[in-house]
Order: C-alpha cells, then sequence, then structure tokens
C-alpha cells in the first residue's frame, strides 16, 4: 500500500528567528501563506531580539527556552515539532537558526532561509567554521546573489526575492523634510562583540562610538550648528551605556541630545532635518523614502566594516574632509560636491511576500 499523503490541513511550518532583521522579512510572507492556507500550522520560535516583533504582528511566538540553544536542544525541538519545512533568519551572532539548519538535514526535513542585509554573507551560514545550509536561500537582488555566490554559497540554492521591509517604502509618498532643527543619528552597534558586553569593543579604531565623536566634533568647530537638536536613535540590541559614555566626554556645550529609540523609525523622519548614520536598512530605508541621508563611513575605511548596503547610500569620501562634508550637509541637505559620493538605488523585485511565500510552498510541494 501506498503511503498515505498527509491531509494538507496538517502541514506544519517552524519558524526560528533570532534578530529582529530576520523577523522583519519572514513576517509578511509567513502572513501571507497564513492567509492563503488558514489551516495550517504555524509554530513560531523566536529569540528575545525578535518575539515582540511576531506578537505585534499577531502571532502567538514561543520563546527560546536560553540565550542560545545547543546543538542537541534545536535538534530536540525540531523533533518534537516535526515540522514539514523549516524556516530561519541569518543571526550571525548566535549559531541557533544554523543548529536547527542542522537538526532538519539531518532529519530530512526541507528548510528555506531569507537573507535580510547585504552583508557578512557566508557568515551567516556557520556554526564555528561549519557551513550550514538550508535548501533553499532568498535573497534580496542581483547583488546580493552574486555576492553569495562569491561567498562560496552554491548558486542553485540561491532565489531572488526581493526585501519586503524595504519594497514597501519604494511605492509610499516621500517623506520630505521640513523645517526641523533636529538631526537624527541611527547607530549601528558594529562594535559589540555578540554577547552585548559593554567592556569588549570590536574595530577599536573605526565604529559607531569613534563616528560618533567625529559627529560631535563638528559641532565643536562650527558652534553655531548647536541651535539643532541631535537625536540618537539606538539599534534594539545595543548597549546605552557606551554612547552615553561617549556623550558625557564630547558632547559640546550648548548642544542638547536625546537618546531614544521608542519612537517609530517613520515618526523619527518626519520630525528630522537630516537623516545620519554609519550603515544599516534604517538608513537605506530613510533614503528610499526621500529623507536628506549621509553615511558617516569614508570611503577607505569601508574594508573595516565590509558592508555592501553602503554603495546604495550617499557617504561621506574621507576622514579628511569629514567636519567641512557633515557641517555642509547640515546646513544645505544636500551632497554635492567633491566631500560625497552618492552612492546608487537598490534594483529590488516587487511582490518580495508572495516570492518569499512561493518559495516556501514548492517546497512542501517537493516533500509530498
Amino acid at each position: 500500500m501506498a503511503p498515505r499523503t498527509p491531509h494538507p490541513a496538517l502541514r506544519t511550518l517552524l519558524v526560528v528567528t533570532g534578530d529582529p532583521g530576520g523577523a522583519r522579512v519572514l513576517i509578511p510572507a509567513i502572513g501571507e501563506l497564513k492567509r492563503r492556507h488558514p489551516r495550517w500550522r504555524f509554530k513560531i520560535l523566536a529569540g528575545s531580539n525578535s518575539r515582540r516583533l511576531w506578537s505585534t504582528a499577531g502571532f502567538r511566538p514561543r520563546r527560546w527556552p536560553a540565550s542560545r540553544l545547543n546543538r542537541k536542544q534545536c535538534s530536540n525541538i525540531l523533533i518534537r515539532t516535526g515540522p514539514d519545512v523549516l524556516v530561519t533568519g541569518t543571526s550571525f551572532e548566535n549559531p541557533t537558526e544554523s543548529w536547527f539548519r542542522q537538526a532538519a538535514r539531518e532529519a530530512a526535513i526541507a528548510s528555506f532561509s531569507a537573507l535580510d542585509h547585504w552583508c557578512n554573507y557566508r557568515r551567516r551560514y556557520e556554526a564555528g567554521r561549519k557551513l550550514i545550509l538550508p535548501d533553499v536561500i532568498g535573497v534580496m537582488d542581483d547583488l546580493a546573489r552574486k555576492k553569495m555566490i562569491q561567498a562560496g554559497i552554491p548558486r542553485l540554492l540561491l532565489a531572488v526575492v526581493g526585501h519586503p521591509v524595504l519594497e514597501p517604502v519604494l511605492k509610499r509618498q516621500k517623506v520630505r523634510s521640513r523645517a526641523s532643527r533636529q538631526i537624527l543619528f541611527l547607530s549601528e552597534p558594529v562594535s559589540w562583540d555578540g554577547k552585548l558586553d559593554p567592556k569588549v569593543v570590536r574595530h577599536p579604531g573605526h565604529n559607531e562610538l569613534t563616528v560618533l565623536k567625529s559627529l560631535l566634533s563638528v559641532f565643536v568647530q562650527y558652534p553655531e550648528l548647536r541651535r539643532h537638536s541631535l537625536r540618537i536613535r539606538p539599534h534594539p540590541l545595543e548597549p546605552l551605556v557606551r554612547l552615553k559614555k561617549v556623550l558625557r566626554e564630547h558632547t559640546p556645550r550648548g548642544l542638547r541630545v536625546t537618546i531614544d529609540g521608542g519612537r517609530s523609525l517613520e515618526r523619527d523622519f518626519a520630525s528630522s532635518r537630516v537623516v545620519l548614520g554609519i550603515t544599516s536598512i534604517a538608513l537605506l530605508q530613510g533614503r528610499l523614502m526621500g529623507k536628506p541621508v549621509l553615511s558617516l563611513q569614508p570611503d577607505h575605511a569601508r574594508g573595516r566594516i565590509p558592508d555592501d548596503i553602503l554603495c546604495f547610500l550617499p557617504r561621506v569620501r574621507s576622514n579628511g574632509c569629514f567636519i567641512e562634508a557633515v557641517s555642509n550637509f547640515v546646513r544645505t541637505r544636500q551632497t554635492k560636491g567633491r566631500s560625497f559620493n552618492i552612492g546608487s538605488r537598490p534594483r529590488l523585485p516587487r511582490n518580495s511576500k508572495r516570492r518569499i511565500a512561493n518559495e516556501i510552498e514548492k517546497l512542501i510541494e517537493i516533500g509530498e
């Protein structure tokens, strides 16, 4: 007798996310699958940094029982859940998602993973020195696909699916700058060690802390710019103690500075004259929304923080013209002249959430 095919209502997806980036990319697609297949079961296992995102989106995620799970724990959870497909993000500071992908391969369970950023392509799929790949990886665009292949990821595993976080931004009415005196700095914790230990600082010669010091030096050299206020929006995973220490030691008298990540990103954009940062999806989102955006990452330092999203961002050309470039940008909200590199716009395919949902559906069909 031929094996009985499970009823479609019994299909189960296990979705595992660590950092917020992976959750934000996957949530729209998992929501799309839930609408297509209301009788499917969706089991969400989220780390502390992404659990709230799933809850806000109307799901009921379970939290990892520890800050990180070991290989055996991941295997036990996967076996107990018995999913038809495993779906993961690509957190690279924590191997938990990779251990789930390893467990899925050992159990002959198909798996899908979605890339959410243009950096650390191979590292996202490593646990220790071992490369642990899913059956399909959804990447944002042709640039990400090219970089993944250069990093040694087999091209047959790659599907160009777009970016569900950035795609809606391209469709919105542009948020133009108004006569605000607020300068927004989007911090990106490139100095962390993966454990958020404030005593350990990576890239000590160039990171978000050294860049913030350089930014504050602009206000030191040009006192008239202190009529503006500086609002620092920290990354959700960032230890604030480092930022506060820099501010205590380097903020010039008369400059009003606040640290606050409690408002929506769109609200911070709307209330700001210009947006500054190093590198982040949020910084690119601001540019796509029509905000005056400037990356404070000079070209000669790109190798220190390898991140291909920088090619999409207007940025300071060098440290030698840093103070002049930033002061001119704050005054004029323009990135014209020899002090700047303008950057190109990303070419993202449309219908990204449907593309991701379709790739996951294909894996279920293959397993039938």
